[in-house]
């Protein structure tokens, strides 16, 4: 399961918050002004049993899985009727612009204390899903859902003020199942970005006689996944590009006491087709990889976002097995961080890479003095 974090760069969050943050003050006063007469808001000592594992595996095991849920504590606000349809046409409007797609608001509501929306897949509106969630207090609410590749349930905590995530919702399974739950005022504002595309007519013709009945979307994500051709050699022209062990504000990503490098030029010889895997990012330690988005890819701390917009991500990076580095991951990444942050900001979550043993490079990396 894919489940991307604060997609959004600086200059984009900036102009999600102008607009969220007086809604949700306006919804939350009128929210408490309305409950005075109609008592909508409540409170649920049990909320957390309504979002645990258990509650989870019963609906899973249903036959049928659940679009919607209505085991929830939330107040659903109509925008137009507190006038803030403007305020969240804009907010959509940031999603347009990044992404060049038709977008529609899928869900507006607020969370108050023990407020919750059971578990649920959304499956009957599949599609590219953005929360934009906003929270009174750090690490007091938090988005819950199923991976199903790791057959884990994951609990991920919003932060104090903005948080965004980025999934896909499919329409079949293995399914999407999340949940929502909160100890403090939170809010929510869900969309829809459209990412369908108009092929002509006898393009089309020709995929739906090769597949027949089969799907065309699920045809062409799987021909784009798995093309062979979809990557472009490495230009073997290093240069003096190097891997640097060392310590420094990225953290201790040394290979012994002392710092090393290694000059890619050094391995050019072992980059061959038979070293090309897919692998997933969750698998790769990169440099930087833990800091916030806003210190990355067009503010990258090595070169303030040079490197990060003229990478060119058809070029498989080099990772290598059996490498140490501070994250315990099973690949460490030598060449091509910024293809990866690009990659990661289309939304992929898997390329190929050229893959090298440490034991086969470990010989060309020079100790120095820092």
């Amino acid at each position: 399961m894919r489940l991307i974090k604060n997609p959004f760069n600086e200059m984009e969050v900036k102009k999600i918050l102008k607009y969220v943050v007086p809604c949700c003050e306006h919804v939350r006063d009128y929210a408490w002004y309305q409950n005075d007469q109609k008592k909508t808001i409540i409170e649920v000592p049990e909320w957390k049993d309504k979002i645990n594992k258990d509650s989870f595996l019963e609906v899973y095991n249903k036959k049928n899985p659940l679009d919607t849920n209505n085991t929830k504590n939330l107040y659903h606000y109509d925008r137009f009727e507190l006038g803030l349809e403007s305020y969240v046409t804009k907010i959509k409007g940031v999603l347009q612009d990044k992404y060049k797609s038709n977008v529609s608001i899928r869900g507006t509501f607020y969370y108050p204390p023990t407020g919750y929306m059971g578990w649920h897949t959304n499956c009957g509106v599949p599609g590219e899903r953005f929360y934009i969630s906003w929270a009174s207090e750090n690490k007091k609410s938090f988005f819950r859902y199923y991976d199903y590749d790791k057959d884990e349930i994951i609990t991920d905590y919003d932060d104090k003020g903005l948080t965004v995530r980025q999934f896909k919702v499919p329409k079949s399974a293995p399914y999407f199942w999340h949940c929502v739950g909160s100890e403090c005022d939170r809010f929510s504002f869900g969309f829809l970005v459209d990412s369908t595309v108009t092929l002509d007519f006898n393009t089309h013709k020709k995929i739906v006689d090769k597949i027949g009945d089969g799907d065309i979307s699920d045809y062409i994500t799987k021909l784009v996944e798995n093309d062979e051709s979809s990557y472009t050699k490495m230009p073997h022209s290093f240069g003096v590009e190097r891997h640097i062990c060392s310590n420094s504000y990225y953290g201790d990503w040394r290979v012994s006491e002392k710092c090393s490098k290694l000059h890619l030029s050094d391995i050019e010889y072992l980059l061959t087709d038979d070293k090309l895997q897919k692998i997933s990012f969750d698998d790769i330690a990169w440099k930087g990889m833990d800091l916030p988005v806003e210190e990355r890819r067009h503010k990258c701390r090595c070169c303030n976002g040079e490197r990060y917009f003229s990478c060119k991500t058809y070029y498989p990076p080099i990772v290598c097995v059996n490498m140490p580095n501070p994250f315990n991951k099973k690949y460490r990444c030598i060449d091509g961080k910024h293809r990866i942050e690009r990659m990661l900001s289309k939304n992929r979550c898997r390329s190929r890479f050229y893959v090298l043993d440490y034991a086969d490079i470990k010989q060309y990396f020079v100790e120095y003095d820092k």
